[in-house]
Formats: structure tokens, C-alpha cells, sequence
């Protein structure tokens, strides 16, 4: 595992514990890594592309139990979407908090002399600051992110 697993490994676990969540599948190779957290009412799947040098977090309400992205599927049949991506819910509430691709960040800013962690930070800080309520189970907001994100994917599709 690389120094980069470990400290997402670390960041997320730690999160996932103040939240109740427990990691139930790990899944890695050369160019991918995820994380798979749930509760009872909340799934969180953390993965790192190394294609793309970002950390995508999505946030599920539990279905029966399970994660169940049906995204596609609910565009097309306009079911509720079960889950969304932290980096639009931030987006939605603050944009200029989005974190950048790894390799944006210039080599003098020193962001991963001493590992990932503050790489992993950026993103576990977001979950606490925009997504609190939905990783304790309250999905209250999930209409509102819905409508905005299909009014983009609306706009984007035209």
C-alpha cells in the first residue's frame, strides 16, 4: 500500500469513526483505490483515480440497507437519486472550497512533503462542513441538490 492508501486509509477512518460509519470493502490496484463506509442510514464511497489525481467521495441514502447508485438510471426515468457526489454538494454551497487535482497544486506550496494527509484533509473537512447532516442521516437537503444537479446535467445535455 502506498504512503498515499495509508493516509487516505487514515483521513476517511477517522471520519467514518465520528460518524458511526464502518469501512466494509477495500478495493486497490495500480491506478485505482476505494473505500466503501456505511451506517445505517448513509453509504460513502471514497475513491482515488490515479488517471485523474483527485479523491471522489460520493454520499449515498441507504436503500434497503444497500448503495444503490442510480444516477443515470434516475435521470432518464426521473426517479430520486439516491446519491451525490461531495464535490457538487460543495459546489452548490461554496464552490471556491472544491478541491483541485493533485497535480494543481504547485511543488513550492510543499502541500505532500510529509505525505497526503492534507490532500486527504481538504476533503474530509468538506464532508464535515457540507455534508454533516446527510453523513447523520438526515437527507432533508437531497431534493435541493437533486434539482440543481439535474438543471445542470439539463443544461449540459441540451
Amino acid at each position: 500500500m502506498s504512503d498515499l492508501h495509508e493516509d487516505i486509509l487514515e483521513g476517511f477512518s477517522r471520519l467514518a469513526e465520528q460518524y458511526g460509519l464502518d469501512l466494509i470493502e477495500t478495493t486497490s490496484d495500480a491506478l485505482f483505490y476505494e473505500l466503501v463506509f456505511k451506517n445505517s442510514t448513509t453509504g460513502m464511497i471514497v475513491m482515488f483515480e490515479a488517471r485523474d489525481q483527485f479523491i471522489f467521495v460520493s454520499l449515498y441514502k441507504l436503500i434497503n440497507g444497500k448503495i444503490i447508485g442510480n444516477t443515470t438510471r434516475a435521470l432518464q426515468t426521473n426517479e430520486k437519486i439516491n446519491g451525490f457526489n461531495l464535490n457538487f454538494i460543495v459546489h452548490i454551497e461554496n464552490p471556491s472550497d472544491k478541491p483541485l487535482p493533485m497535480h494543481k497544486y504547485p511543488a513550492e506550496r510543499g502541500l505532500f512533503k510529509d505525505g497526503y494527509a492534507e490532500y486527504v484533509g481538504f476533503f474530509t473537512k468538506n464532508l464535515e462542513k457540507y455534508a454533516d447532516d446527510i453523513l447523520r442521516g438526515d437527507f432533508s437537503r437531497f431534493p435541493k441538490i437533486e434539482k440543481e444537479f439535474r438543471a445542470l446535467w439539463e443544461k449540459q445535455n441540451r
